[in-house]
């Protein structure tokens, strides 16, 4: 099937609130399936279908998780022009965590390939608020991604929110090994 790509993510979480005491462990893990319904041309974007999972096995009471299952039913597009990427889209999280409300969220990156082995770029995001009093999130993130080959990459990023940095996100970093086959 050329146009399903699988995806599992078991991200190791190090969480670090201010004037607490740093916590780390195994996070919620993510599974998804992206299916891409329309094929890039030179015109027209690529579209695909990328639903997720997100299992709530990641210690809630440390910061290490959710506290509850959650799906994300989103559409994306990609275009891309030389050594220029560009993608993106948006859709609705359904958030099962007790205390916390569903919500949209999108999100817009540009991406170049700087060399054969090494990305850099950026990106944009919005997300609705998902707690009562809680504003919604604007942030920004910029990073990259190094292919050491087809199927071993190491990708990176830093960002921060860019309104209520003093209650949301001041700023936050993420660090992946990525296999892919």
């Amino acid at each position: 099937m050329p146009d399903l790509q699988l995806s599992i993510t078991v991200p190791y979480v190090i969480n670090s609130p201010a004037a607490q005491l740093s916590q780390q462990g195994l996070g919620d893990v993510v599974l998804g399936a992206k299916y891409r319904f329309v094929q890039e041309t030179d015109t027209r974007p690529m579209m695909a279908l990328y639903p997720i999972v997100v299992l709530a096995n990641g210690d809630a009471a440390k910061g290490l998780g959710n506290g509850g299952m959650q799906y994300f039913l989103p559409v994306w597009i990609q275009k891309s022009w030389d050594s220029w990427h560009t993608y993106g889209g948006g859709g609705y999280w359904i958030n099962r965590a007790p205390g916390v409300a569903s919500r949209w969220y999108f999100g817009w990156a540009l991406m170049n390939d700087v060399t054969e082995h090494f990305s850099l770029g950026g990106e944009v995001y919005h997300a609705s608020d998902q707690k009562p009093l809680e504003n919604a999130s604007n942030g920004f993130n910029l990073g990259g991604i190094y292919k050491f080959d087809q199927y071993n990459r190491i990708l990176f990023s830093a960002g921060r929110a860019v309104v209520e940095t003093s209650s949301q996100n001041s700023f936050s970093t993420y660090v992946a090994y990525s296999l892919s086959w």
